[in-house]
């Protein structure tokens, strides 16, 4: 993400998705999806190192700024069908 910091918090682990590959999808992000019934709730589409599509779902840190942008990714698992197309 561009400038954002990004922390992986413990139930974002809950799926078993390593962190490297958590933040390597945050980083190849190539589709969004916003909740309609979470505004505050961010999930995309990145891949894992080994090619897996993952989806991650993050919201902004209580610190973030317009200047510093914190994103506190709290899910990531294996892309769902559903999100797929």
């Amino acid at each position: 993400m561009d400038g954002a910091q990004s922390i992986v918090v413990d139930s974002a682990r809950k799926h078993g998705v390593s962190d490297d590959d958590i933040l390597h999808a945050y980083r190849t992000i190539f589709r969004y999806i916003t909740p309609s019934d979470e505004e505050d709730f961010t999930m995309v589409l990145g891949y894992a190192h080994s090619g897996i599509i993952l989806e991650v779902g993050y919201v902004l840190g209580l610190h973030s700024t317009p200047n510093n942008t914190i994103h506190v990714i709290v899910h990531a698992m294996k892309a769902r069908p559903g999100f797929l197309h």
